[in-house]
Formats: C-alpha cells, sequence, structure tokens
C-alpha cells in the first residue's frame, strides 16, 4: 500500500488499482478483523498494518477530486460517441 501511495496512484492503472482494493486488500482486512485471537506481538503488526489501511484510504479520498474531471471527460466523450452512432 505504501509504494502506491508513493507513487501517487500511477504505478497501477484503474483496473489494477480497483482489483487491489476490492479484492486483495478487502480479503485481507476482513480476514485480520474476522479473527478472534492474537498474541501482542501480532497485535503490534495488525495495528501497522490497518494504520497503513487508513493511511491508503485518506490518500486515495484525496485523489478523488483530481480524478472526477478526467471521468467526466471520458463520460461526455463516450456520451458523445453513442448518440452520434445512433440513428
Amino acid at each position: 500500500m505504501k509504494k502506491i501511495v508513493e507513487s501517487n496512484f500511477t504505478s497501477l492503472d484503474a483496473f489494477q488499482v480497483t482489483q487491489y482494493i476490492r479484492g486483495r486488500l478487502y480479503i485481507l482486512v476482513d480476514f485480520v478483523l474476522g479473527s478472534n485471537s492474537y498474541d501482542e506481538e501480532q497485535i503490534v503488526v495488525i495495528n501497522e498494518f490497518l494504520k497503513a489501511y487508513i493511511d491508503f484510504a485518506i490518500a486515495y479520498i484525496k485523489k478523488i477530486p483530481e480524478l472526477i474531471p478526467k471521468v467526466r471527460f471520458i463520460s461526455l466523450t463516450l456520451g458523445r460517441s453513442r448518440s452520434q452512432s445512433q440513428p
């Protein structure tokens, strides 16, 4: 997660980021939170992981305003091309 944030999310394309967040990362967080007992050493590692996850989420949310104009442009472009291709 730290490398992705440090690269400002440019090391992955949109599909890879989505797969990482909704797939791999979701399953890992679910597993960590769903387990019942941990020893002290594991708790320290889990706390570090969850802090990194929160930092990742904050960085991702901060990136959204930069991406919204790109999404709108793509949506408008796709909308025009669809309407032009219809009879």
